[in-house]
């Protein structure tokens, strides 16, 4: 039998409409006219620091970068704090991060490519004493909220005290150590340059060689370390 062309066009965008529907949107109305109701696309504007990544991800991650701030660790407790990320990042989180990251790395490079944006030995780019510049997610130095603890004066970067400009929490003393870029910063100590062990981990600008001022055994900082290092972070070599 031979099916007439107007029923099986009839047929083909009933076939459309359905799988569309079925996709995701809901909500039929009454009337003669065919209603969609789809859920809102994601919001993923003002979730980002401003600039040409914020501008790529909103475009090419917005998915992937809303997920991240709906979860509420990835954003604000990864991105934002400090690197290494604390225990709180994983396992739970670990998937929204590795999904953000790996979209920022396919989708958004080079404007999302790791950059610092300060000098952590000079502590030059943050402003002043209300800002110091230390490591942050994905492993670059960043602008962020300044402590009051001195050289070699108890620290904590989850809970404080945190250090002041110039300084970062030594992991292993739990003490505030001065950056450095060579032995000469550290005073009769010497300059911590595994990055694993002065920071807990590599940092994302390869070559890049930063450390923190310890005593000879490393357990420690160098307490006699000069306020203003001689090497004037010279080996922060990817800010101006």
């Amino acid at each position: 039998m031979r099916i007439p062309a107007t029923t099986m066009a009839l047929a083909t965008l009933a076939a459309l409409l359905g799988g569309i529907w079925a996709s995701g949107c809901t909500g039929l109305s009454t009337d003669c006219e065919l209603n969609l109701t789809c859920p809102p696309p994601p919001k993923c504007s003002g979730l980002y620091i401003p600039g040409p990544c914020d501008a790529c991800m909103q475009s090419s991650c917005c998915k992937e970068l809303a997920d991240c701030a709906a979860d509420g660790t990835c954003l604000n407790g990864c991105i934002y704090s400090l690197w290494p990320a604390f225990p709180g990042c994983d396992p739970g989180t670990t998937k929204a991060l590795d999904t953000i990251r790996g979209c920022m790395a396919s989708k958004c490079s080079p404007a999302c490519d790791p950059k610092d944006q300060c000098n952590p030995v000079t502590n030059a780019g943050c402003g002043g004493g209300m800002e110091v510049c230390d490591a942050v997610y994905p492993g670059m130095f960043a602008c962020i909220g300044a402590g009051m603890a001195q050289a070699c004066q108890p620290c904590d970067v989850d809970i404080g005290p945190f250090c002041a400009p110039g300084l970062r929490c030594h992991d292993l003393s739990h003490q505030c150590a001065h950056f450095c870029c060579n032995d000469m910063d550290c005073g009769t100590g010497r300059c911590e340059l595994d990055q694993v062990k002065a920071f807990g981990d590599p940092l994302a600008i390869p070559g890049l060689m930063v450390g923190i001022c310890v005593n000879m055994a490393g357990t420690a900082p160098s307490c006699d370390a000069p306020m203003m290092s001689p090497s004037m972070g010279t080996c922060i070599t990817d800010f101006p």
